[in-house]
């Protein structure tokens, strides 16, 4: 490997684009040049500073070849040229080339951390993922932020609703964990007496809840959540321990 290739071969070298053979006869010849590690450490210092939103990935596979080809086409035309001019050139080349190869890792990141965002997103209520998703795809869902009561403060989320699949879902993060002793009791009211929607346990930092829906979306005036004692309240149409919290829809209270 000539001096000009094993220069030009440094910013693939610092994004890990280079193949294994390439990198071992790289690390043979970095050990003996002084002006060689001054430049790795630049470039390296440069890729650390960027504002990377996601955890390192391996430059894409054809990374590596592109940079080859580039590495090949500089030498040829640095070889046809004058010494001082071929220098010159050389130098300006490798700035171009830790800029082009920058720019490639800055964009091959924010897709993953794109990609990343989609998945996190597509991950909510992973047990009733098909209902979640149909509901939070439509034109005409609802999305309406919790009622905390301040005894449970830090807890937080939103009702998702369909009027038109007559659908809807409580998705609420930070929930405690309930022991035995407790339970969490849904209320639905508005479409006549408030009535119970079943018992439930908390799931942490996610925790999502099917409303059970035997009226129209627009019948209901809210929904809420109480804190029971293990079997629930022994009133069917009220709650006996502490609101934690509600969702209103129309005037009145869950």
């Amino acid at each position: 490997m000539d001096r000009e290739t094993f220069l030009d071969l440094i910013p693939a070298y610092a994004l890990g684009a280079l193949d294994e053979d390439e990198r071992a006869a790289f690390e043979a010849l970095l050990g003996q040049d002084a002006e060689a590690q001054a430049l790795l450490a630049e470039y390296e210092a440069v890729a650390q500073a960027l504002p990377l939103t996601a955890s390192f990935h391996a430059a894409p596979a054809h990374l590596g070849d592109d940079l080859r080809r580039r590495v090949a086409a500089s030498r040829a035309a640095t070889n046809a040229a004058a010494p001082q001019a071929a220098a010159k050139k050389s130098l300006l080349y490798r700035r171009w080339l830790l800029a082009a190869a920058v720019l490639f890792v800055i964009l091959g990141v924010s897709v993953v951390f794109a990609l990343r965002q989609q998945a996190a997103s597509q991950e909510v209520c992973p047990e009733t993922q098909s209902l979640y998703q149909q509901i939070v795809s439509s034109q005409n869902s609802l999305r309406v932020p919790l009622n905390v009561a301040e005894e449970f403060d830090g807890v937080w989320g939103d009702l998702f609703a369909d009027p038109d699949l007559n659908a809807a879902i409580l998705h609420v993060k930070d929930l405690p964990t309930l022991d035995e002793t407790q339970t969490y009791q849904l209320w639905l009211a508005g479409a006549g007496p408030t009535v119970s929607g079943g018992l439930f346990n908390g799931a942490g930092t996610d925790t999502c809840i099917v409303v059970p829906l035997e009226a129209p979306l627009a019948q209901y005036t809210g929904f809420g959540v109480s804190l029971e004692q293990a079997g629930g309240s022994p009133d069917p149409n009220r709650r006996t321990g502490p609101r934690v919290f509600n969702v209103r829809l129309n005037e009145g209270d869950a």
